[in-house]
């Protein structure tokens, strides 16, 4: 028995988790796969207030020596339900069945699909959506990038460095994604005597190839255009993964609602981090969140 269970191993979770353990109760971190979150698919982590290092496993490994050093148990498995009975929430995994007065869920998200027809086909085979993971695969080659927000764009520049050349597919005539990573995208141009060519107003339409990804047809302001490459990163967005919690919580379009003290649906149930309607989804909000939850948890449990 826990006083609480947290659903993740983010900023959001490890932030609770410290928090809470500080404050004199026992709890656990579940975790799929790996401590950081979607920073662990990062190479670089900016913008966040003294961490100078700026290298995204640094940073992982960091929260896991936290979560140590305050023995605070991990489990790496993976949530299948969530169900409450008797005040106590239980939580049933691929391993085991957990109990606990309280639950935070800080489930992050998983990579949005461009939902062609033979996307699924090619994943691993030049379908990818993580640049630090699978880039290394493609040194030397021609990529094709999809997006045009922070996520495309710190690929982009990753990418650059490894393979021939970068191309980045964007829907819309002006990134989205901040102005710093915008000039660094744009020093980095063919027009600049780099290696990556920029496609504004422009869609993925078609993966094409035999056993692996040949190439791609984009088209370009109405027109079509064929791209020889061996590799297409998809970076449009995030989007959680909440299947198992339908019927269970409320939801609006997989996001969990949760109310200004970060409450679920459910009583002892408790959400943060990028699995909720937010307007910044960013490691310092995420981390700001499961410090406010851990306080209305410990409210909660007193």
């Amino acid at each position: 028995m826990f006083d609480c269970i947290i659903i993740g191993g983010g900023p959001c979770g490890v932030s609770s988790a410290i928090y809470l353990k500080r404050a004199g109760y026992n709890v656990a971190v579940i975790e799929k796969s790996f401590i950081g979150g979607q920073v662990a698919y990062s190479s670089e982590l900016e913008n966040y207030a003294g961490f100078i290092d700026k290298d995204a496993f640094i940073f992982c490994q960091n929260l896991t020596k936290q979560l140590q050093s305050l023995q605070i148990p991990i489990f790496y498995e993976e949530v299948i339900s969530l169900d409450k009975k008797d005040k106590k929430i239980i939580v049933k995994t691929n391993k085991a069945e957990h109990i606990a007065l309280t639950c935070i869920l800080s489930i992050g998200a998983e990579s949005r699909k461009l939902g062609l027809e033979k996307e699924k086909a090619y994943i691993g085979k030049g379908v990818c959506y993580c640049a630090v993971c699978d880039g290394n695969f493609y040194r030397n080659k021609d990529v094709v990038i999809v997006g045009g927000g922070n996520s495309a764009l710190e690929d982009a520049i990753y990418l650059s460095n490894i393979c021939n050349k970068v191309y980045i597919v964007h829907r819309r005539d002006v990134f989205t994604g901040e102005k710093m990573l915008v000039n660094r995208v744009n020093e980095l141009t063919i027009e600049n005597n780099g290696n990556i060519e920029i496609l504004f107003n422009s869609t993925l339409q078609d993966i094409c190839g035999n056993d692996k990804v040949e190439k791609v047809k984009v088209n370009q302001n109405g027109s079509n255009i064929e791209l020889a490459v061996s590799g297409v990163f998809i970076a449009i967005g995030r989007v959680p993964k909440t299947e198992f919690l339908q019927g269970f919580l409320d939801l609006d379009k997989n996001y969990i609602l949760v109310n200004n003290k970060f409450e679920t649906s459910k009583e002892g149930i408790y959400a943060g981090g990028d699995c909720i309607p937010k307007q910044m989804r960013q490691v310092v909000t995420a981390v700001s969140d499961g410090a406010i939850i851990s306080k209305n948890i410990s409210d909660f449990l007193q």
